[in-house]
């Protein structure tokens, strides 16, 4: 009976959580933010654009019926998520070579313009 429990309860959390992070919604730009990207680094981004595979609803289902099978492949699937938005949300400054924010206009590092 108690691992009913369980996995209803992670079931639940798989749909709560890829709902949170927007998983099966597409990763969308400004037009600002393809302007300032680079040839390679736009084409990396498209990669990062196109949909998620699997929505919150869909994660839930398999969580329901193919538990043990599922919820790995749901924290592994997650984790490659985060990778993906944590990468796309982040640029290399120019001048200095730190990371900074995709929507930054100065350098927080060496404090140059590094937008438009």
């Amino acid at each position: 009976m108690w691992i009913w429990i369980i996995i209803i309860i992670s079931s639940i959390w798989v749909y709560l959580d890829a709902k949170n992070l927007g998983m099966g919604k597409r990763l969308k730009y400004t037009i600002e933010d393809l302007n300032r990207m680079d040839k390679a680094e736009a084409e990396f981004d498209v990669d990062v654009s196109k949909k998620s595979e699997t929505g919150p609803l869909g994660w839930a289902f398999a969580s329901l019926l193919i538990w043990i099978i599922a919820f790995p492949a749901y924290l592994y699937s997650r984790y490659k998520f985060k990778q993906k938005i944590k990468v796309s949300s982040e640029k290399i400054c120019p001048f200095c070579a730190e990371k900074i924010k995709a929507a930054a206009i100065v350098c927080k590092h060496c404090g140059k313009s590094v937008g438009k």
